[in-house]
């Protein structure tokens, strides 16, 4: 099982302008993920993606604001997920099941936030 980098936090990214001159990317790389499902307990949110890699020793997420998951392979378009709700930010566990290239996310619920 390769290491899984710990969620960073991060701001919600801003909106991009675009000008008329700029040119516009027609071939861009492949999303690092290719299926999400996100499965809400009472407690927890579980997140199971699968890879389009065989290995998750790359994979970095980060918590965008406190409702919202980033995951990023290098050399890959970052998946963006959205969480039902806020999450405790340094309370989380990740598997990864190499056979279905599916990496399990456990985040837990934040019950006394509201949400973001």
């Amino acid at each position: 099982l390769g290491e899984v980098k710990p969620p960073k936090t991060e701001a919600p990214p801003a909106a991009e302008e675009h000008s008329e001159a700029s040119p516009v990317q027609t071939h861009l790389p492949p999303t690092a993920v290719s299926n999400v499902e996100v499965v809400e307990t009472d407690g927890d949110i579980q997140v199971h993606a699968t890879l389009t890699v065989p290995s998750a020793k790359d994979v970095e997420l980060t918590l965008i604001g406190r409702n919202s998951l980033r995951l990023q392979i290098p050399g890959v378009l970052p998946k963006d997920i959205a969480l039902p709700c806020n999450v405790i930010e340094e309370e989380y566990t990740c598997k990864f099941m190499k056979k279905a290239r599916t990496l399990k996310i456990t985040l837990h619920k934040d019950m006394e936030g509201a949400l973001d």
